[in-house]
């Protein structure tokens, strides 16, 4: 409450004179003093730490007293008057240095005030000044706790309502929350807003099956308020398991679940596979094809979901089948299950042939020979499969087109036979594959591979064959007989006659009727030269019909080297030579080759170059030959006729030489002489061993002899010529390359004048000359 204070104006007229100037204030003319500070009078309250030196409202905390100190600056004969709850105090003069004072206890609104009133004439302003304070009391809000609700493992919610600010404003509220009774702020808490009011807090994290203490909170200025104590136990918390069997997965491998709470996991199958799940009080779901969600019961206690798949499986057969003579195909029996089907099963060929269809069914399906493989799906998942083989019925082959039917037959010759004769077993066949393989089987052990076989019996009587005939994966058997007679034998005996010597064979007894071989072989250097007693002919080996006993004789006569003479060499070039031989003595075997051999050491022979003259009719005699050969020039090789007969036996005439011509002539040249001349000077270089050269002029001879040089003169100026040239020594080279020339151009005539000019006139003249040459031309004027 402000005070109220009355003053009396005596009003005077006086001039202060001021520092600077002149100040005229009629009060003064009444007779009061002049106040010595311009303005109000200063008051400043301390209370609490802080200086007030305006009307305020401080909060105070209900029931507490409150200390303050009051600073007064005013005239010393100002008149100063304190109140407040529980005293007052008035005095005179400023106090600087603070006065001291303690309210009561604060329960209701109070104040604090404090005047002072100015005992002189003011200069220019009022001589008085008043501050309040207001004393607010204020206490804790006030505040409930909700209960507790949304209970899970870990977490709850409560909250609370402020209904009480306490007087001043809530700073923060929420919830503490301890696990024993004595729960505070210091505990664990919340902070949801501020003010007055209901809120909601939320909380976590806990422990599960714990018993928990809650209490809401509100804090102001003065401190903190708690409601009623709340108390929850959290719910247990279960680990529920998962398993899954092959086949798919179920996800994930585990949960914990709050009590009381359901849960989901998700169960997969594979491809091909159906999924069942049950436990922990869900409902168990079955035959399921594609990926699901299983939901649990409420939880109570640790479990285990499961998981289990059923794999879709099948099964197929094929029966394989016989393809009929003259077919090409025939039916296979299909069968087939499914176990667990996830749609609807299909049998298949290749290519997109669908056979049948249905879960468990049978079809029957031609199949063209050789084999088809079938394949049982469900729901594009390959389940089994199974190849049918259509082969070709017993007695019948694959000729590409259909079973041909295979047909044979057999027979023995001779037959009969007589015993320890052979007897020779023959098969043939048609049809099938065209192509065949046979297999022999029989009495007395008979047996071997081929369309023949031979065999001889030490037993008389009826003796029987079989054979099997295949042709490709056809085969059949074919039975034949043979009637064999006990024999007679007879010898057969070979001797030898003659000079030479060799061996025979063939000797020895043999069955009536039977056939042997004699053969003879003559020795080295000697030769077979034929057969005679039972034996007949030239052939080295003959065949006896053994009918009777026999002999033959073979006939063997020793051979010698064949004799013969060398034919002078009658021509010789570069690359030949001809010349020959006379054969005078065959040796005692016919000649079977003849010519002659040139080496350039002495004495050649047919291993060295020969030439091979076929005989005439006769095996002596003379004859010639020419051998065609790369022979180095200027050089002498040895030359030997030679003769070889049937023996195998050569023999030689005597040694010759012969030298091939000279390499060709080279360096040629044509270079031609002065004018009028009719000269061009040719030459060569000279070939080693030559003794002679020829010169050619457009391939007519012009020059013969040893020079290396030559002078074509008396040559008409101007004409062309082409020069050759070869070498010899008794045998001619080559010519040489061609080198042209011109022959040299006339030159002027040469004339001398002989008379004097004479009779001249103005159109004429006479005088006279000799012409001395002609210039290598006709002169023409």
């Amino acid at each position: 409450m402000k005070m109220k204070y009355k003053f009396f104006k005596i009003t005077l007229l006086a001039i202060l004179i001021l520092a600077g100037g002149s100040y005229f204030n009629p009060n003064i003319a009444h007779g009061l003093a002049l106040c010595s500070t311009v303005g109000a009078p200063g008051i400043t309250i301390n209370l609490g730490g802080i200086n007030y030196s305006g009307d305020s409202t401080v909060n105070v905390v209900k029931g507490t007293t409150v200390s303050f100190t009051v600073y007064t600056y005013a005239e010393p004969s100002s008149t100063n008057s304190i109140s407040y709850p529980g005293g007052s105090n008035n005095y005179t003069g400023p106090s600087s240095t603070g006065r001291s004072y303690t309210t009561t206890a604060i329960n209701t609104t109070g104040q604090i005030t404090v005047g002072i009133l100015q005992n002189c004439d003011p200069i220019g302003s009022a001589p008085s000044n008043t501050v309040v304070i207001t004393l607010n009391p204020i206490t804790i809000p006030t505040v409930s706790t909700d209960s507790a609700s949304s209970i899970t493992s870990s977490s709850v919610v409560s909250g609370g309502n402020v209904s009480s600010n306490g007087g001043v404003a809530v700073t923060a509220r929420g919830i503490a929350i301890n696990s024993a009774p004595s729960v505070s702020i210091g505990n664990n808490h919340t902070t949801d807003g501020s003010g007055t009011g209901s809120f909601v807090s939320s909380y976590s994290p806990l422990s599960p099956n714990t018993t928990y203490y809650i209490r809401a909170y509100a804090t102001n200025s003065v401190g903190t308020a708690y409601g009623d104590l709340v108390s929850f136990t959290t719910l247990n918390r279960y680990t529920v398991s998962a398993t899954a069997g092959s086949g798919g997965t179920i996800s994930p491998a585990s949960r914990t679940v709050d009590a009381g709470s359901t849960t989901t996991f998700t169960v997969t199958p594979s491809a091909g596979y159906k999924a069942s799940a049950s436990g922990c009080g869900g409902s168990p779901i079955s035959s399921q094809t594609a990926a699901y969600t299983y939901t649990t019961g409420a939880i109570t206690a640790a479990c285990t979901v499961s998981a289990t798949f059923a794999q879709m499986t099948g099964t197929l057969s094929a029966s394989n089948c016989n393809i009929s003579a003259g077919a090409s195909s025939c039916n296979t029996s299909l069968s087939w299950t499914t176990t667990n089907p996830i749609g609807t099963s299909a049998v298949t060929t290749p290519t997109n042939i669908t056979v049948g269809t249905g879960n468990n069914n049978s079809a029957s399906y031609s199949v063209a020979y050789g084999s088809r493989t079938f394949y049982l799906y469900n729901n594009n998942i390959l389940l089994a499969q199974a190849t049918a083989t259509a082969s070709c019925t017993s007695g019948t082959a694959w000729n590409g087109s259909t079973c041909a039917q295979i047909t044979g037959s057999c027979s023995a010759s001779p037959n009969p036979q007589y015993v320890n004769s052979n007897v020779t077993w023959a098969a043939s066949a048609s049809g099938g594959t065209g192509t065949y393989t046979y297999s022999w089987s029989g009495t007395d052990g008979l047996s071997g591979t081929g369309s023949s076989v031979v065999k001889s019996y030490s037993t008389s009587g009826t003796k029987t064959g079989t054979v099997a005939i295949t042709s490709g994966t056809g085969t059949i058997s074919v039975n034949c007989n043979v009637v064999v007679q006990a024999i007679t034998t007879y010898t057969l005996t070979i001797n030898k006659a003659g000079t030479g010597s060799g061996t025979v064979t063939g000797a020895g007894t043999y069955n009536s009727g039977q056939t042997a071989t004699a053969t003879a072989s003559a020795s080295a250097g000697s030769i077979f030269t034929g057969w005679s007693g039972d034996c007949s002919g030239t052939n080295s080996s003959v065949s006896v019909l053994m009918d009777a006993n026999k002999t033959c004789t073979a006939t063997f006569v020793l051979m010698v080297v064949p004799t013969l003479t060398t034919s002078a060499v009658t021509g010789v070039t570069s690359n030949s030579v001809t010349s020959g031989g006379n054969v005078t003595s065959d040796g005692g075997a016919t000649i079977t080759a003849r010519g002659f051999a040139v080496n350039s050491a002495i004495n050649p022979t047919i291993s060295n170059v020969k030439t091979t003259h076929t005989p005439e009719s006769g095996t002596t005699g003379s004859f010639t030959d020419t051998l065609t050969y790369g022979f180095a020039t200027n050089t002498t090789y040895h030359l030997r006729a030679y003769a070889t007969n049937s023996a195998v036996l050569t023999g030689y005439g005597s040694d010759i030489t012969f030298t091939t011509p000279p390499a060709v002539p080279t360096g040629l040249t044509a270079t031609p002489s002065t004018c009028g001349t009719g000269t061009i000077n040719v030459s060569w270089t000279a070939s080693t061993g030559a003794t002679s050269y020829k010169l050619y002029d457009n391939g007519s001879q012009i020059y013969s002899g040893s020079s290396t040089s030559y002078s074509h003169t008396g040559l008409t100026a101007g004409t062309s010529h082409s020069y050759t040239v070869s070498s010899s020594n008794g045998y001619s080279s080559p010519v040489s390359s061609a080198v042209a020339a011109t022959a040299p151009a006339a030159c002027a005539p040469t004339v001398t004048t002989t008379s004097p000019i004479t009779n001249i006139t103005q159109t004429t003249a006479t005088g006279g000359g000799t012409v001395t040459s002609d210039g290598g031309a006709t002169v023409t004027v």
